[in-house]
């Protein structure tokens, strides 16, 4: 009995740590962090800072759409500030799975950003709980997709501003060259041949 007293105050505790509050701040005219990486059960707190003079929303969009500055919302997705449902400027929100969200007044000029849960229901799902890791990572010249997925792979990556870096089609041979990349984190987006997400690694090159 002692020691599960003794063990009480270590499991409040680790449980009080176990959800995050990220902040997400709208400025003009970017999103800052442009890119967040949040655990399951996180928040993250959206909010405009006091240079926004220009209008601006954050609206979750496909994958697809994010990756050509569109701004066709996502069904179901979310959808805040001017224009939206839910004007304001204030918002928090829990995501379960990857939001790839713009600003639909300015999604041309690149205001977007992406909000990865390790770990979140869709990549879990559409990869059937399988396993991807990137090696070496850090990257010094090159990395290598490990897949426990048979055949080609579709695999696109994006630095912390949401550029699109490299997009590459991995058959045989996983090894992506990195040696022309500039240093710094990437997101790593694998999907099959069909479009299917399977998962989104974080990676980091080095020189």
């Amino acid at each position: 009995m002692k020691t599960i007293y003794a063990l009480l105050p270590i499991m409040l505790a680790a449980a009080g740590q176990a959800q995050v509050t990220h902040e997400l701040q709208v400025e003009d005219d970017e999103f800052n962090p442009p890119s967040l990486t949040i655990n399951p059960g996180d928040h993250v707190h959206i909010f405009w800072d006091n240079s926004v003079v220009h209008d601006h929303n954050v609206t979750e969009v496909s994958q697809a759409t994010w990756a050509v500055n569109g701004t066709a919302p996502l069904a179901g997705g979310y959808q805040m500030g001017v224009g939206t449902a839910s004007p304001g400027t204030d918002f928090t929100i829990t995501p379960t799975e990857t939001v790839w969200y713009v600003c639909t007044f300015h999604a041309a000029m690149g205001m977007k950003g992406v909000i990865n849960v390790a770990g979140g229901t869709g990549i879990a799902e559409n990869a059937s709980n399988a396993t991807f890791a990137l090696a070496p990572n850090p990257s010094h010249g090159s990395v290598t997709v490990m897949s426990p997925v048979s055949g080609p792979l579709r695999v696109q990556l994006y630095d912390a501003t949401g550029r699109m870096s490299a997009a590459v089609t991995l058959t045989g041979d996983r090894t992506i060259d990195t040696s022309g990349m500039v240093e710094g984190v990437y997101f790593v987006l694998i999907s099959d041949m069909d479009g299917t997400r399977l998962a989104c690694q974080r990676l980091v090159v080095e020189g």
